[in-house]
């Protein structure tokens, strides 16, 4: 029997108005690990706005399991994010009431005492404010309302895990998958093993749940990577055409996807919600991605944004020139092999211990921050990584830093950055290490004779 092109390829067609009436009123809605971590940044009311539309589609939420796992095991750190917030306020106003002070004097200000009187009034009311907040955080991480409110809505629609064989084959495929760049997940390859597969083993479990429905499904991410969306000259068109033709080839079910601003704008039209607080809602969501988009930008190498911009893979001669640009070696007895791709573990040669090569390779691989130029104050300054971390059995990484001004007048500057291995593992986005970079830039630019920086959100 003949078909038409819109039913053989739907993943091209956007839906018809029947269509869209009909996946509202019938379609299952998944969700994704990062749309439970992102409520954390969102106010009340716009979690509020959140749950309502959850709750009005009654059984027909859904969560993967491997969302789940993947929600409760960063919930922590997502709620240490918000505290690092009211911890960087703190500095930042620590920094201008420095500065203040030693403009002030430089420059014999008639209101300068008035003035920095009035900047250290201001950094004790912030302060208290800012620790008040800090006491409710910690209570939060004890008893975290916003996890209870979730295990309720998804009490009986979180999906069962894989016994160990078919996780193993889903693995196995995935490994498939991404090197012939099938969606979604091939974008994570850079993480560790077996987080590098968390989308695919998400992917299969929607195709299970539409398999046994034989339901729609519609998928609520904030993944931004084209390894989920079909993107055409930095405009996001929906959903890759490749999941929709799979998941209509296995499970002979419509997939669509959403951002969360997204769907909580049609949730608002089909479920009724009130209109100005979920404008309001959707409008916060869109300023956290747009501010979150802007950072990463900020923080990637000029020569990392144009390869991922390209889709070109970078080989390690590409890694070494530019992020590496000293041919760094920590010892005499091993070198890095320059004709593996950069994200892949670097071939290391040494004659004493080819696993601690290994190691060293791996973690400046994990934070390529080697020969970045950051500005800061007075001076732009040339990262050179002097000391890699050693495993010591936890999440807690120790980069030893060298900051040499380009100017060639002021004293270079030495640095302990401690960072979340999970974190950079699992940074796609760039999203941690923008924070790590701007870190160090507000620390360059500041009169801290600290030589210590933390970063665990």
């Amino acid at each position: 029997m003949r078909q038409g092109m819109r039913q053989l390829f739907p993943g091209y067609f956007t839906p018809t108005s029947k269509e869209f009436d009909d996946l509202w009123r019938e379609a299952t809605f998944g969700f994704d690990a990062s749309v439970l971590l992102g409520l954390y940044r969102l106010s009340m009311e716009a979690r509020q706005v959140f749950f309502d539309a959850l709750r009005a589609l009654g059984g027909r939420v859904f969560l993967p399991n491997q969302a789940a796992h993947e929600y409760l095991r960063n919930r922590m750190n997502a709620i240490s994010a918000r505290s690092g917030f009211y911890q960087d306020t703190k500095n930042e106003i620590e920094k201008f009431v420095q500065a203040l002070e030693t403009r002030a004097q430089d420059h014999s200000l008639p209101k300068g005492p008035e003035m920095i009187e009035a900047a250290k009034e201001a950094r004790r009311r912030i302060g208290a404010l800012a620790d008040s907040a800090l006491d409710r955080e910690r209570d939060l991480l004890r008893s975290d309302d916003l996890l209870m409110q979730l295990a309720n809505l998804f009490e009986t629609t979180t999906g069962p895990p894989y016994d160990p064989q078919r996780f193993e084959e889903i693995c196995k495929m995935a490994v498939v998958r991404y090197d012939r760049k099938i969606p979604p997940g091939y974008k994570d390859v850079a993480k560790a093993e077996p987080e590098r597969y968390g989308d695919v083993l998400i992917w299969f479990q929607l195709i299970d749940q539409a398999a046994a429905s034989k339901k729609p499904i519609v998928f609520i991410t904030r993944d931004a990577k084209e390894d989920w969306w079909q993107q055409h000259k930095g405009e996001t068109l929906g959903a890759r055409p490749e999941l929709a033709q799979e998941m209509k080839h296995k499970a002979g079910v419509r997939f669509y996807m959403y951002t969360m601003q997204r769907f909580l704008e049609f949730a608002q039209e089909f479920l009724h919600l009130k209109p100005e607080s979920t404008k309001r809602a959707a409008s916060e969501i869109e300023q956290i991605e747009k501010q979150d988009k802007e950072a990463a930008n900020k923080a990637v190498p000029a020569w990392a944004s144009q390869a991922f911009a390209q889709d070109a893979p970078i080989n390690s001669v590409t890694y070494m020139a530019n992020v590496a640009p000293s041919a760094v070696s920590y010892g005499t007895n091993w070198h890095v092999d320059l004709d593996v791709p950069w994200y892949q573990e670097f071939t290391a040669v040494q004659t004493e211990s080819p696993e601690e090569a290994t190691e060293k390779n791996r973690y400046l691989r994990l934070l390529p921050i080697h020969g970045h130029v950051f500005k800061g104050f007075g001076s732009n300054w040339k990262c050179e990584v002097t000391g890699l971390p050693k495993p010591t059995g936890t999440d807690r990484l120790c980069y030893r830093l060298t900051f040499r001004p380009q100017d060639g007048i002021r004293s270079p500057r030495n640095l302990k950055l401690w960072v979340s291995e999970v974190g950079l593992y699992q940074d796609s986005a760039w999203r941690y290490k923008a924070d790590i970079f701007r870190l160090i830039s507000d620390w360059l630019g500041s009169y801290t004779n600290s030589d210590e920086l933390y970063h665990f959100g």
